[in-house]
C-alpha cells in the first residue's frame, strides 16, 4: 500500500471518520513520496558533483607518474578528460541543489510524522469534530508544503547560487 514499504514512514492512523482517514492517508503517502523523490535528487546531486571532480583529481595526482613513465598519449588523454570535466563543472555546477533537496527530504518527513501524530491525538479527543479537524490538518500541511515547494523552486531557478544554507520563506 505504501510506495516504499521498507522505508520507515509516518504511520497512518486507522480509526476516525472514513473520509477523513482516507484523505489524511493520501496526504501522508503523497508527502512521503515527495520526500523520497527529494532524497533521491540529493543523492544524484552528490554523485554528479563528485563524478566531475574525481577524474580531475586522479589525473592531477598521476601526472608526475605518467610523465616519468613516458606515457605521452595517456597523459594527453588524461589532460583532455580533466579539461572536459572542468568545463562541464564550470558551466553546469552540479551539486548546487543537494542541500536544498536534502533539507526538503527531512522537512517533508517531519511534516508526514507531524500530520500522523496530530491525527492520532485528535482521535483520542472524544469532543472533537473529526472531519473539520482533519480538514485543518490537511490545510496546515498544504501551507507547509507550499513553503517547501517555494524554496525548492527558487533554488532550482537560480541553480542554488545561494546554496549551502537553504532558507525557506517564512
Amino acid at each position: 500500500e505504501m510506495p516504499f514499504p521498507d522505508m520507515p514512514c509516518a504511520a497512518t492512523p486507522m480509526e476516525g471518520g472514513k473520509l477523513a482517514h482516507e484523505l489524511l492517508k493520501e496526504q501522508i503517502n503523497s508527502i512521503n513520496l515527495w520526500a523520497e523523490n527529494n532524497r533521491r535528487e540529493a543523492k544524484w546531486e552528490s554523485f554528479w558533483f563528485w563524478a566531475l571532480k574525481v577524474p580531475v583529481i586522479v589525473a592531477s595526482a598521476s601526472y608526475g607518474l605518467m610523465l616519468n613513465l613516458n606515457l605521452g598519449w595517456e597523459l594527453a588523454l588524461a589532460g583532455a578528460v580533466s579539461a572536459a570535466c572542468v568545463l562541464i563543472d564550470g558551466l553546469y555546477r552540479p551539486g548546487n541543489l543537494r542541500n536544498f533537496h536534502h533539507r526538503a527530504y527531512f522537512e517533508l518527513r517531519m511534516l508526514a510524522n507531524d500530520l500522523s501524530d496530530q491525527w492520532k491525538v485528535l482521535l483520542l479527543k472524544s469532543d472533537s469534530d473529526i472531519n473539520s479537524e482533519a480538514a485543518r490538518l490537511i490545510e496546515d500541511a498544504r501551507q507547509r508544503k507550499a513553503k517547501i515547494s517555494g524554496y525548492l523552486a527558487d533554488a532550482e531557478a537560480t541553480l542554488g547560487k545561494d546554496a549551502g544554507s537553504p532558507k525557506p520563506k517564512s
